[in-house]
C-alpha cells in the first residue's frame, strides 16, 4: 500500500494566515484574473491577515481572510478541473528539493528506487549564483550572510526569483517590542530553489537541543537521531571531540571566522564570569561561544551541493524537475497515489507507486495538505475543497 509520509508542519494562528495567503497566491496562477487577484491582495491588508488583534486562539486570523478565500474558490475549481498530462510513474514522488528533500531523494535513488523530485524554484546553477562559486571574503560579512546580499540583490528581487512571497503583519506587542509601526510587515524568508533554505540562510551549523528531541517521544529521541546527525557531518574543525562529530559525511562544516571584536567580546564575557563553550555542537549547548559554518573553502555548502551530486543527477532512476509548482496530492480514498503539478505551462500528474513525500517546508507543506483536502474542516469548507482527512493540526502550532 502507498504510505503518505509527510514532513508535517503545524502552525500557530499567524501560520494559518500565512498558509492561506500562500494558497491564494498559488491558485492565482491558474486563474485568468491572476494578476488582479495578486494586486488586490498586495493592496488590501484586510485580505492578508489584518485584524491582528484577533490572534488569541488557534482559530484567530481566519475570518480576516474570508473575502480572499471567496475570491480564490473559483481559481481552485479552475485549477482542479484542468486536464492534466501524464508525467509517468515513480516509486517515490518528493515535493521540495530543500534541506530535507535533497538527502531523501539522493538516498532513495542510490538505493535503486525510481524518484521524481519536484522543486518550484530554479536549480542551484541559477544565473544569480556565480559569486557563490568563489571563496568568501571574510572582510565582507555580507558574503557570509546570505545569497541575497552576497549578490547585492534587493529583497524584492530575491523574493521574485528564489523565495516564496510570505510576509506577516506585526502584532501590537511585536511592534512595540521593536519600536515599529504595525503597518510594517515581517519578511518570512522561505526559499524556492534547489537546496532550499540552505541557499538563503546565515550558514550557521547548529544542532538542536537534545532535550527538545527527547520531549517528542521515542521515535524522535536524541539517542536515535544523533547517529544520523554525526553520519551526515564532514567536520573540518581540528579541535573538537570526534565523539560528537563526523568526519566522512556529505555536509561540510568549517570552523568559525572570528573578527577581533568577536574575540574581545568573548574575553569580556569570560571575565564577567560567563561559562565558555568552544563546541556548541558538543556535549552541551550551555555557555558563550561561536558557531561553525556550512561552508567549504569559503563557499556555501547547501544540501543541493552535498547530496544532489553529479553522480546522483546522472542516475537513470532519478529525475529532478525544477520550476515545477506542486498543487495537489492525488488520493484514491485516503491513500496518496500521486501529485499534480504545474510545469512548463501545463498541468501534469505523476503517480507514486510507493510513497508521496512532502518536504516543502514549514509553510508550503501544510498549504499543500489543505489544497489536497487534508486540514481543518472550516478552512477546507471556506475554500470549497473536498475533505479527505479532517485534521485541525494542519496549519497551526508552528514553534
Amino acid at each position: 500500500t502507498t504510505q503518505f509520509h509527510l514532513a508535517l508542519a503545524w502552525a500557530c494562528p499567524l501560520m494559518a494566515r500565512l498558509c492561506l495567503l500562500a494558497i491564494l497566491c498559488l491558485l492565482a496562477d491558474a486563474a485568468d484574473e491572476s494578476q488582479e487577484l495578486l494586486h488586490a491582495l498586495s493592496a488590501d491588508d484586510a485580505c492578508r491577515g489584518a485584524a491582528v488583534e484577533e490572534g488569541k486562539d488557534s482559530t484567530c486570523g481566519l475570518n480576516a481572510l474570508q473575502k480572499a478565500m471567496e475570491i480564490s474558490a473559483t481559481a481552485l475549481q479552475q485549477l482542479q478541473a484542468r486536464e492534466a498530462k501524464d508525467f509517468g510513474a515513480f516509486d517515490y514522488v518528493i515535493v521540495g528539493a530543500g534541506s530535507a528533500g535533497c538527502p531523501l531523494a539522493a538516498k532513495l535513488a542510490k538505493a535503486g528506487h525510481t524518484v521524481l523530485l519536484l522543486e518550484a524554484g530554479p536549480d542551484d546553477d541559477w544565473k544569480g549564483l556565480d559569486v557563490e562559486d568563489k571563496p568568501v571574503d571574510p572582510l565582507k560579512p555580507s558574503h557570509m550572510a546570505s545569497l541575497a546580499y552576497a549578490k547585492g540583490m534587493s529583497d524584492q528581487q530575491l523574493s521574485v526569483e528564489t523565495t516564496w512571497p510570505f510576509d506577516q503583519p506585526l502584532t501590537t506587542l511585536e511592534a512595540k517590542a521593536v519600536n515599529m509601526s504595525r503597518s510594517r510587515r515581517a519578511f518570512m524568508t522561505r526559499a524556492m530553489i534547489v537546496g532550499g533554505c540552505s541557499m538563503h540562510n546565515y550558514l550557521m551549523y547548529v544542532r538542536p537541543n537534545k532535550e527538545n528531541y527527547d520531549s517528542w517521544g521515542p521515535l524522535w529521541s536524541w539517542e536515535r537521531l544523533f547517529p544520523k546527525f554525526k553520519a551526515m557531518e564532514h567536520s573540518l574543525e581540528t579541535d573538537v571531540d570526534e565523539l560528537y562529530h563526523g568526519k566522512t559525511g556529505d555536509c561540510y562544516v568549517s570552523p568559525p571566522y572570528l573578527y577581533p571584536v568577536d574575540e574581545a567580546w568573548l574575553r569580556a564575557a569570560q571575565k564577567a564570569g560567563f561559562r565558555m563553550n568552544r563546541d556548541i555542537n558538543g556535549p552541551t549547548r550551555v555557555g558563550m561561544g561561536t558557531w561553525p559554518t556550512s561552508t567549504v573553502n569559503g563557499t556555501r555548502w547547501s544540501s543541493g551541493k552535498a547530496f544532489l551530486t553529479p553522480a546522483v543527477r546522472a542516475l537513470p532512476n532519478f529525475k529532478l524537475v525544477t520550476e515545477a509548482h506542486a498543487t495537489q496530492v492525488l488520493f484514491e480514498g485516503k491513500r496518496a497515489v500521486g501529485m499534480k503539478f504545474q510545469f512548463n505551462g501545463s498541468e501534469w500528474t505523476a503517480k507514486a507507486k510507493r510513497e508521496v513525500i512532502l518536504s516543502a517546508g514549514a509553510f508550503r507543506t501544510p498549504q499543500l495538505l489543505m489544497l489536497s483536502g487534508v486540514g481543518p474542516k472550516d478552512v477546507l469548507e471556506d475554500f470549497d475543497i473536498k475533505a479527505v482527512v479532517i485534521n485541525r493540526g494542519v496549519g497551526r502550532n508552528l514553534q
